[in-house]
């Protein structure tokens, strides 16, 4: 999903709770936009480079799904965390409709395109690395 369809989305979001959260209603954009930045570590991690452009580059036009990625904010566990915080915190819940938002992007995408663009994603971390290990 391109950046700025999460910023519009999560733009959208954060107007529609700024009556009732005030400023909070800009963590709908950070739930919704900036947990993209695990893109930016798995690139930097599995290419050892820094490179914005080049992190960009690689994610929207040359990544093939033909490795596992691991993005940390996109996986059931960062949920529960998350929806955690927002139970004992409730100003946290627009951070979770930004993020609930986003995903349901990003499964829209890899449901639409999961034939010819396959992008094998960990969607849990305990399963990839304990489960699957067993």
């Amino acid at each position: 999903m391109d950046i700025h369809h999460h910023i519009l989305v999560s733009a959208m979001i954060a107007a529609i709770l700024f009556p009732f959260t005030g400023w909070f209603s800009l963590l709908a954009l950070v739930g919704g936009v900036l947990v993209d930045v695990d893109h930016y570590i798995w690139f930097i991690t599995n290419k050892k480079d820094f490179s914005l452009v080049h992190a960009y580059k690689f994610m929207k036009h040359e990544y093939t799904g033909d490795s596992y990625m691991t993005l940390v904010f996109h996986n059931i566990e960062f949920w529960v965390i998350c929806i955690t915080c927002a139970i004992f915190w409730p100003l946290y819940w627009p951070f979770v409709f930004g993020l609930k938002a986003h995903m349901i992007m990003d499964l829209y995408m890899f449901f639409k395109y999961r034939k010819t663009h396959p992008q094998h994603v960990a969607y849990s971390l305990v399963k990839k690395y304990f489960v699957d290990k067993i």
